[in-house]
């Protein structure tokens, strides 16, 4: 009997002592059960920068230079490129000597690097820059067309946004214009939805917006007038661009884990609207499809949203169907300091400043909670958590 109630008492003992101790955020890619499929403290060469992966691998980099990960923890080449993207339809960007081309997973190289610029391929075209401006070409490296622009956006549904003469419109994959170029910016909505606007919408001097709504014959179908906001925790006016890769100005107000491009536009037959100084989505530009009015909204994903609420300065999700009898649809909650949007059907959150992530489904759950120091959305099914910010590979030219 003592002898049991010692060894009672050693178990007890190391129990207490586990709990007392902190649990380390793991330092990896993980799946969606929690469980570390890449350990990036067992790769031989240590990362000084990785990216996400897409279609198997990511992109990493080491003191011996770019290369791309597997999912079985191996690095697949090393070179001394001075940038890589993510494989996206099979090929990647890489910049070489000042110049751009793309090479396949395993790294072969399918077009000489030959541009000053490049973006991913999107629909089996890519943005590239050559020395009058921007282009398109297909997998072949065959220039579509001879017209250039001064700046681009990639090809969705067939369409890509464009820049000429100062202003933006939209072309098809001919290089006709569908929306002629006299618009202050353009957002590819995608859908069979072209959205273009007159005043940035941006922080600044011009932050009011009047957006237009076409569809894929370029014949509007509707317009809107939104009006810039000043929020108190949020600082900067409606509509805010962001990008995550990018070190903020002012980080207390722009450091949230936000949709690359905040738009009016239209996503999933959904558009934002406003009514004075609050915004709404609008289920096909009809009745509001819910019944909240927020103070900031992301543009839908996956059929769900972000709001966020500033006398809180905390967001949500809303979305779902409203007869559901899971999901968020008209919920009140605002229950995080940073939210991002839904990515592989989970939502990255963090519940208070500075402290750890977690990821919740779209009954708005936790499925992993938040014990992870940092931590991004999920692609291509892992997602990478680490005890340190672990800095992305340095992207394709936009």
């Amino acid at each position: 009997m003592h002898k049991i109630i010692v060894m009672l008492v050693a178990i007890l003992s190391q129990f207490l002592t586990a709990c007392s101790t902190p649990q380390k955020s793991p330092n990896g890619f993980i799946d969606k059960s929690g469980a570390v499929i890449v350990s990036l403290d067992e790769l031989e060469k240590k990362p000084l920068a990785i990216g996400n992966f897409s279609e198997g691998v990511a992109p990493i980099k080491t003191i011996q230079g770019l290369g791309f990960l597997n999912k079985s923890g191996e690095i697949v080449f090393t070179r001394p490129y001075q940038s890589l993207g993510p494989v996206i339809g099979g090929l990647a960007a890489f910049e070489d000597a000042d110049r751009w081309g793309f090479i396949d997973k395993t790294g072969a190289i399918k077009i000489v690097p030959n541009f000053l610029g490049a973006h991913d391929f999107s629909a089996d075209i890519a943005a590239v820059k050559v020395e009058k401006g921007w282009t398109f070409i297909n997998k072949e490296g065959k220039q579509l067309f001879q017209l250039t622009f001064e700046d681009v956006g990639d090809f969705k549904d067939g369409f890509a946004p464009v820049k000429l003469n100062g202003h933006w419109g939209f072309i098809d994959t001919t290089g006709t214009f569908v929306v002629p170029a006299r618009f202050d910016i353009a957002y590819a909505s995608g859908g069979g939805k072209l959205v273009a606007a007159n005043g940035t919408g941006l922080s600044g001097d011009n932050p009011d917006q009047t957006v237009f709504y076409f569809d894929n014959l370029g014949r509007l179908m509707r317009k809107s007038e939104f009006k810039g906001i000043t929020l108190n925790n949020l600082r900067p006016k409606m509509w805010v661009r962001y990008l995550t890769t990018e070190t903020p100005k002012e980080p207390e107000k722009l450091n949230r884990a936000l949709s690359r491009a905040v738009s009016p536009a239209y996503f999933d037959d959904k558009s934002i609207g406003q009514a004075d100084t609050k915004f709404c989505i609008n289920e096909q530009f009809a009745a509001p499809a819910f019944t909240g009015n927020y103070d900031y909204i992301f543009p839908v994903k996956e059929g769900y949203f972000v709001v966020y609420d500033d006398t809180t300065g905390l967001f949500d999700y809303r979305g779902g169907k409203p007869e559901a009898e899971s999901g968020i649809w008209n919920s009140k909650e605002f229950r995080f300091y940073q939210a991002a949007p839904f990515s592989e059907g989970l939502g990255l959150v963090q519940t208070e400043k500075a402290g750890p992530y977690g990821f919740v489904d779209k009954s708005g759950k936790f499925v992993l909670k938040p014990i992870y120091k940092y931590a991004r959305p999920f692609k291509d099914g892992l997602a990478l958590v680490a005890e340190n910010e672990i800095p992305p590979v340095k992207e394709n030219e936009e």
